[in-house]
């Protein structure tokens, strides 16, 4: 066995292992481990779309596989980008928030004006390149 070989079965071997797992976590209950103590809460994630996200993998790895020979790998492929659209569907709110972050992260704080440089005596805004500009000279 070459590398070309050997590259696309360790590739479906861990996108079946990630896949599963994302299945399984769908499907099991989810207990709290504490009191959620963030003033905004955060985002529900939809259980079915986990699934249909785990699920997309799973088809992924069945394509890896197989090598691509089998009669079944365009339709697994159709199958797993179906399911991958339907999961980044159900779980949008989740995954925004997920990559940007809490919204409450991004404010600073109240009535505080950081457009303004610290030694910009006369108020007018400086330049990004150095000390601020006066007709003084």
């Amino acid at each position: 066995m070459s590398w070309m070989e050997i590259l696309p079965f360790l590739g479906g071997l861990v996108a079946a292992i990630a896949g599963g797992a994302l299945v399984a976590d769908a499907m099991l209950i989810d207990e709290p481990f504490a009191a959620e103590r963030r003033t905004t809460p955060r985002p529900e994630r939809n259980r079915l779309g986990q699934g249909c996200l785990g699920g997309s993998l799973v088809c992924a790895a069945l394509v890896l596989l197989s090598g691509g020979a089998s009669p079944f790998a365009i339709a697994a492929t159709f199958v797993g980008i179906a399911l991958l659209v339907a999961g980044i569907v159900l779980n949008w709110h989740y995954l925004l928030d997920l990559i940007n972050g809490p919204a409450g992260r991004t404010q600073s704080g109240p009535g505080k004006d950081t457009s303004r440089r610290s030694d910009d005596y006369d108020g007018t805004p400086a330049p990004a390149y150095g000390w601020p500009v006066h007709s003084d000279d």
